[in-house]
């Protein structure tokens, strides 16, 4: 008989779970998973407040000597690796930018999708609690840091994309809904909080590239067809004439949860992912290409150095795109490389401190762009176990090839959707987060970045 539902005083939201140490309602923010089961903050760590006042004193002493041992080695290793072109370590025991908890999105979302609107505000799209696709939708207010509803779909999808379009207005395309792939796609009017079901794909996809282009049309590209297929097949929306034009030939490549971006001139790079055939192994890519609009032609580039499925993929503000993390056939990447389109070259730069993939990434204002959380994992010809969803983050400065690293985010996570927002933070919604022996826990939590 499942546990009867409680509310979580800390959060005040229902909840059937309860810490193993003294019963207390605790929700799927503030539960800690240990060894022995879930537990409460108060409970999943003795406190150095009760430690014994002499142990306290030995462990001060301790970690004052450890503290000059590492400072000692850092200094050593920046010695050493200062000759390293293009590697710059940050100062040691420092910190860039810090993480705020949000509350009052509706819903568990799991994986999700995040648009910012032309007013600022952001609307979220997608996801669900398991295999419960969600139809509702959320708006962010940044002004007041509070949620309102951004009305149902016509069709609860989870796996879909979200972008926005040159007149303002969100579309969304493609996702799960229960087992059945998705063609469908809809539009929401900022005006009316409504959303139309607009013409339906050639293909029925999931995680798939979906990308607005410099005319104001969208690309789709690959994604899954059904639970174990990746695609090539590729078409284009057009928003004026309501039509969906398929490109001829598609990707060079079927491919899915590859990165894509928007490079000067209109092209579009669309870079590693993972292609994969019924009863078949994933198999991650190196390979990039590169869609010309004014073609309706994919042609390829330059293979990046690294295999990279489930990478962050992001235009900086030079031109170039930096491609950081994701998983190979052997392991979980903290490698990254940019792309620079003037010689058609990727080059790889400064790794991060954490391997990490199914990560997200926006670009800040000041040119730094932000990688949060993602999974840590076993790999092995291409398989993922072991996974465990993260709480870091760090910045990356193009400027200076260097890493800097965040404070701790209040959830950890993967597959979660992240905007940087107008006043130079950034928002992160939803997710999932897996650690060994646990199940999936679909996250609800939102939290904001402020550098």
């Amino acid at each position: 008989m499942a546990a009867p539902t409680r509310v979580c005083e800390a959060h005040g939201v229902e909840t059937r779970l309860s810490c193993v140490e003294c019963g207390a309602p605790i929700c799927l923010r503030c539960q800690v998973r240990t060894e022995v089961g879930l537990k409460c903050p108060k409970h999943a760590a003795v406190p150095d407040s009760a430690l014994p006042r002499r142990r306290r004193s030995g462990r001060v002493a301790a970690l004052g000597a450890a503290v000059v041992v590492i400072a000692l080695l850092a200094i050593i290793l920046a010695i050493k690796l200062g000759s390293t072109p293009g590697r710059n370590l940050p100062p040691v025991g420092t910190t860039y930018g810090s993480w705020q908890n949000l509350t009052g999105m509706s819903d568990i979302r799991g994986s999700t999708t995040a648009v910012r609107l032309t007013d600022g505000r952001v609307l979220v799209a997608g996801g669900g609690d398991g295999n419960v696709a969600l139809s509702g939708t959320d708006v962010f207010n940044p002004t007041s840091n509070t949620w309102a509803s951004g009305g149902a779909m016509n069709e609860a999808r989870r796996g879909n994309e979200t972008v926005l379009l040159k007149d303002g207005r969100v579309l969304t395309a493609g996702g799960l809904q229960g087992s059945t792939v998705l063609a469908s796609a809809e539009i929401w009017n900022p005006a009316t909080s409504a959303w139309t079901l607009t013409a339906p794909m050639h293909t029925a996809r999931l995680n798939q590239i979906l990308i607005s282009l410099a005319d104001g049309r969208v690309l789709a590209a690959g994604g899954l067809v059904s639970a174990s297929s990746t695609t090539s097949s590729a078409e284009v929306y057009d928003p004026a004439a309501n039509t969906w034009t398929v490109v001829p030939g598609g990707m060079l490549q079927s491919r899915s949860d590859a990165g894509s971006a928007l490079l000067d001139g209109g092209r579009v790079l669309i870079a590693g992912g993972y292609s994969q055939t019924t009863g078949a192994t994933p198999n991650p890519l190196s390979e990039t290409e590169l869609f010309d609009p004014a073609a309706s032609l994919f042609v390829r580039g330059p293979s990046m150095v690294n295999q990279r499925a489930d990478l962050t993929l992001t235009r900086l503000q030079n031109g170039e795109v930096l491609a950081a993390g994701g998983f190979s056939s052997s392991a979980v990447l903290n490698t990254a490389e940019r792309y620079d389109p003037a010689s058609s070259t990727w080059n790889l730069v400064a790794g991060m401190s954490q391997q990490r993939e199914q990560a997200s990434a926006s670009l800040l204002p000041n040119g730094y762009v932000l990688v949060s959380a993602g999974e840590s994992a076993d790999v092995a010809n291409g398989v993922l176990s072991s996974r465990t969803s993260l709480t870091t983050a760090e910045v990356y400065k193009p400027s200076t090839n260097q890493w800097l690293e965040t404070s701790a985010m209040h959830c950890p996570r993967s597959t979660q959707a992240q905007v940087t927002l107008s006043s130079g933070t950034a928002l992160v919604v939803g997710g999932e987060g897996l650690s060994p022996g646990a199940g999936v826990a679909h996250q609800n939590c939102a939290e904001l970045y402020t550098p």
